[in-house]
């Protein structure tokens, strides 16, 4: 009634209809305290309308957006890509290239000059067509090619090639390409490996993003509780999220390469640590022989012990180097394969002395043993003789 007093016209509203409404992120005042709240507002854009609002809508304290930056610049939100590494470039390759076919289209379109007069005004020459000409053909009709691109048009494209190359930091050493003499395999692999770390930075950053993504998703169902069922009809299962602050429990590490490898360095590399592994084997056998030989001195079995660890831990490293995300289970260790223990105790000087067989040498019988503590008989010409 207001509204029809004041001479404004309502308008039903659409329920079917299409309304854009945005939704805003913001940190706000809210009590007047002092201190902004996360709230999130969702509002009609074209009237200005307040739809609602949510206080404190995460309680983990995020946003639900997560950048994905390649590599980090001051100022920027998002970064800096290959894209736009290569933008300034790509423009100047456009160009060219445009360039090169607009001459390519005159050449294939040759201007045709008719001298006036002689009929051929309206000339449009197709193959297979038969033109009469009145005197001399040269003299008549004379026609000029289109000259074809300068030479520098290709020494341009392919310095601008190498030049897009070097900005985003693709050298001979990227490319597994050596410049020795007698290129070695080792020796391409490092070089190749020490380059591509510009490349492996910003994957690892991606991959920290996703994981980052994935932990930001897993916050928002431990706090809205949903319920997921899957599995047959008759064996139907539920998946139920805690509510603890999971982040001090486990860890999430997106799981992919690194690295951009073809097969034959693939091969090297495992290769390489079949090599590592085979040798460690080796001489982890040799270990726990003299850990099983009840001759050898607790001591020494004890340092072979020490000298496992160091062993174990040095190899770990070695294949975290070559980004072997399963190490510890290629990792033989020693005190985890057998009992140390038992073959510490079993040592020569762990070990009590066996008492000497009573009586003297008869049938089938060694010879007398010399009583403990007595000195055996002296060899004709020796000590005390």
């Amino acid at each position: 009634r207001r509204a029809e007093a004041q001479g404004k016209e309502i308008k039903k509203t659409d329920y079917e209809g299409q309304y854009e409404i945005w939704q805003l992120h913001m940190y706000y005042d809210v009590d007047e305290e002092g201190e902004e709240e996360d709230i999130v507002i969702s509002y009609h854009r074209n009237t200005g309308a307040i739809l609602r609002c949510i206080y404190n809508p995460l309680f983990r304290k995020f946003r639900p957006f997560q950048d994905f930056v390649f590599y980090p610049t001051e100022y920027c939100f998002d970064g800096e890509g290959i894209c736009e590494i290569l933008e300034p470039l790509q423009k100047v390759a456009d160009t060219l290239m445009n360039q090169t076919l607009d001459t390519q289209t005159l050449m294939n379109a040759p201007w045709i000059f008719v001298r006036g007069g002689i009929g051929l005004d309206d000339l449009r020459p197709s193959p297979g067509k038969t033109i009469p000409v009145l005197g001399e053909l040269e003299g008549n009709i004379q026609i000029i090619q289109h000259p074809g691109p300068p030479p520098v048009t290709f020494q341009t494209a392919d310095r601008i090639n190498s030049m897009a190359d070097r900005a985003v930091g693709i050298t001979p050493a990227v490319m597994g390409i050596s410049t020795a003499e007698r290129p070695v395999a080792k020796e391409t692999v490092a070089l190749q490996t020490e380059a591509n770390k510009k490349f492996k930075s910003g994957i690892d950053n991606l991959r920290d993003k996703l994981s980052e993504f994935a932990w930001k998703l897993i916050d928002f169902f431990t706090q809205y509780q949903p319920t997921y069922k899957y599995g047959e009809m008759d064996e139907e299962k539920t998946i139920k999220f805690p509510t603890e602050y999971m982040r001090d429990g486990i860890n999430i590490e997106l799981a992919t390469s690194s690295e951009m490898l073809n097969q034959e360095i693939r091969r090297e590399i495992t290769l390489t640590i079949y090599q590592i592994l085979s040798d460690y084997m080796t001489k982890i056998a040799g270990m726990a022989q003299m850990l099983v030989n009840p001759q050898v001195p607790s001591d020494f079995k004890k340092m072979i012990l020490d000298g496992n660890k160091i062993s174990v831990k040095l190899l770990n490293r070695l294949l975290e180097d070559f980004e072997i995300k399963d190490a510890d289970d290629l990792v033989l260790d020693i005190e985890k394969s057998m009992d140390t223990e038992k073959a510490i105790q079993e040592s020569i000087d762990k070990m009590q002395p066996q008492k000497p067989p009573q009586g003297g040498g008869g049938q089938g019988g060694g010879p007398p043993m010399a009583p403990q503590g007595a000195m055996p008989p002296q060899a004709p010409g020796g000590l005390g003789g």
